[in-house]
């Protein structure tokens, strides 16, 4: 795991004068110092530079660092992620007659380029973004892993350099590269909680987007191609639901088996739940004595899941190490919106940064349990997207009675987590399915993002991200299928594994999702909805898998998520943050909110309540955002700091 940097020079590009290139790389390398603390190369050609920076987790030694070179033909390599299949590739190499002189997957990821060519993409198993030069033809290669575990963002400089990296603030780097932010993005983020992929943030920066290759020619012409597609669910044969219990367990075991591949330390994320739990256990059954877990806790019981996490370790024996997430929290809020160079505001996002530093202390790989919600149904949601799709053939004045009928619930009783979801399905009734799906999603509905924007956002449509969602919404046969398909190819690499990857690599630690590991992710997909959620039933061919592995209360838990006492949090430890970014002054300046509206959203957080608490923590960290990297406090910060920290 590492993180990689670099440009390319088409014909007439206006670069920096040679002697000025190093500096540049340098400085990019700096940026991202924090994802590879073990060290740091840079490269560069007539028409391409490469800086790297590097985490060692396999093959530790010198011999092994990036960039790396393919001597024969001139190949140059910026490599970030992990090939789990590469001593069997190193195998297939040696038989055609490449010899080796490391141990590392990179030198594996290099050589396969050399023989295959492009279709070498194929052939991996694995979570990887990297960048290869071939001066053989003078074109850059690009590619991103199948579910988007590791990041890859692109974009043109105003000089026509194309610039590449792990992180947005990396391209930031480049002297002729003023990117200006897009309103429309902001819109979509204060819907989603995050700016859904493959635009960004900036005008005309952009992700690579997952199981996508690129290459770019002398003359600066993109050809970016899709090498896999999750396959469609029912494409297994329809047969008894127990027969597919044991072909799931045994890959299962098989996925996590392969993702203990390390060099170095590794460790488990382990928060209690189904997800986390079975992947103790399947390490367990690999082999593995006395993992190290890890676990993040609350002092709010309603959210704690420590007392299940212990459960799970006592019974596997785990080395279990667990961390209370308690303020005070400035200096976290702070260095978290730092690292994040996009608007993002998924609550998730402070215990994944606490747990990520906890686990960096004692191990530099850890397994995460990400993943398993979208490819084995395991979002009450989907429950939702069933149950209302079915309304869909009442008649449309019956349909409307049913949504009123919930309307005129009591607010105070749909507290209550059962009778707020029987209140929302039948409010659910009369819509269509993108908006059913974004009220269940979105942190800001349209209506209220509308009222809210003033100056420039006013012109904003705020209902475009609607219409994305829509256009999503398109693939599958039935409206479970569909969210999922949304969730996995939208929601899953833009918001949870974007958290995952900047959280985890701000402490130089890489986490491993074995529930993305391809052959699961395609047995998993293939096999019926019915299947996968009978009776209405979440993730029950997870639970049925382990049904005789895990401690019975973990088996039978509802789902729990990464929850945090947000509006506790915003009216304590963090009043002074969240004051000073939405101050009437910070607002006004601002200039894109009406002032009124953000202060009577904030006196009623700061008093307790409830009601928009996940309005104001979006808000607070939109702001944070524009305080760093357009305003510009965020690149002279990182630029002047000593990053890494070395262990």
């Amino acid at each position: 795991m590492c993180g990689i940097a670099g440009y390319f020079l088409p014909t007439g590009a206006r670069a920096p004068a040679p002697s000025e290139r190093p500096a540049v790389l340098e400085r990019m390398a700096h940026l991202i110092a924090h994802r590879g603390p073990d060290g740091q190369g840079i490269w560069l050609s007539e028409c391409a530079g490469f800086a790297h920076r590097r985490l060692a987790v396999i093959d530790p030694r010198p011999e092994a660092d990036q960039p790396m070179i393919h001597n024969e033909t001139g190949l140059c390599v910026t490599f970030n992620g992990e090939i789990y299949n590469h001593l069997t590739l190193r195998a297939d190499l040696q038989a055609a007659g490449f010899t080796f002189r490391t141990r590392c997957d990179t030198e594996v990821l290099l050589a396969a380029y050399a023989v295959w060519g492009e279709t070498m993409i194929e052939r991996l198993e694995g979570m990887f973004a990297f960048a290869i030069y071939d001066p053989r033809d003078g074109t850059l290669f690009l590619a991103r892993d199948r579910a988007g575990e590791k990041p890859l963002l692109f974009a043109e400089a105003n000089d026509g350099a194309f610039l590449f990296g792990s992180e947005l603030k990396a391209l930031l780097a480049w002297p002729n590269f003023k990117p200006r932010p897009k309103l429309g993005a902001v819109n979509c983020f204060l819907a989603m909680q995050y700016v859904a992929g493959p635009g960004t943030i900036f005008d005309g920066v952009e992700h690579l987007p997952p199981a996508h290759h690129m290459r770019i020619n002398r003359a600066g012409q993109r050809k970016i191609s899709r090498y896999w597609s999750a396959p469609r669910a029912g494409e297994m044969t329809r047969r008894p639901i127990m027969e597919y219990v044991g072909p799931l367990r045994e890959t299962h075991r098989a996925a996590v088996g392969r993702q203990l591949m390390s060099d170095v330390p590794l460790g488990i994320f382990l928060s209690g739940g189904l997800d986390s739990s079975s992947i103790v256990a399947a390490a367990s059954e690999n082999g593995v004595r006395h993992p190290k877990s890890y676990t993040i806790g609350f002092l709010d019981d309603s959210i704690d899941e420590r007392t299940a996490a212990r459960e799970v370790a006592d019974f596997f024996n785990t080395d279990h190490t667990e961390r209370l997430a308690a303020g005070p929290f400035r200096e976290t809020i702070e260095r978290i919106a730092w690292h994040t160079d996009q608007p993002f505001s998924d609550p998730a996002v402070v215990p994944t940064y606490m747990l990520s530093e906890l686990a960096s202390r004692h191990v530099k790989v850890a397994l995460s349990g990400d993943g398993g919600d979208e490819i084995l149904l395991g979002y009450p949601r989907y429950i939702g997207a069933h149950v209302t799709s079915r309304l869909e053939v009442l008649p449309a004045r019956l349909r409307w009675l049913i949504a009123v009928t919930g309307n005129l619930l009591p607010v105070g009783e749909s507290r209550v987590r059962f009778l707020r979801y029987v209140r929302r399905l039948l409010i659910e009734a009369n819509k269509g399915e993108a908006q059913r799906y974004a009220d269940w999603t979105m942190v800001f509905g349209e209506e209220d993002r509308r009222s809210l924007y003033v100056g420039e956002m006013a012109s904003v449509a705020a209902g475009d991200c609607l219409k994305q969602i829509a256009d999503h919404l398109k693939m599958g046969q039935s409206a479970i299928e569909r969210a999922a398909q949304f969730d996995f190819s939208i929601y899953l690499p833009d918001d949870l594994l974007y958290k995952t990857d900047l959280m985890s690599m701000a402490h130089g630690l890489e986490v491993r999702c074995p529930f993305l590991d391809r052959e699961l992710v395609e047995l998993s997909m293939r096999i019926p909805v019915t299947r996968r959620m009978p009776a209405l039933e979440t993730k029950w061919l997870l639970r049925a898998a382990y049904d005789s592995d895990l401690p019975r209360r973990i088996l039978t838990r509802g789902k729990q998520g990464l929850s945090v006492p947000l509006a506790e949090w915003m009216a304590g430890d963090m009043r002074e943050i969240v004051e000073d970014c939405l101050s009437e002054e910070s607002v006004r300046r601002r200039g894109l909110f009406d002032p009124a509206k953000v202060g009577e959203m904030l006196r009623h957080t700061l008093a307790g309540s409830h009601d928009y608490k996940y309005r104001v923590w979006a808000l607070m960290w939109l702001e944070l955002w524009f305080r760093n990297w357009v305003d510009g406090d965020g690149l002279a910060r990182g630029e002047s700091s000593t990053q890494p920290v070395v262990r």
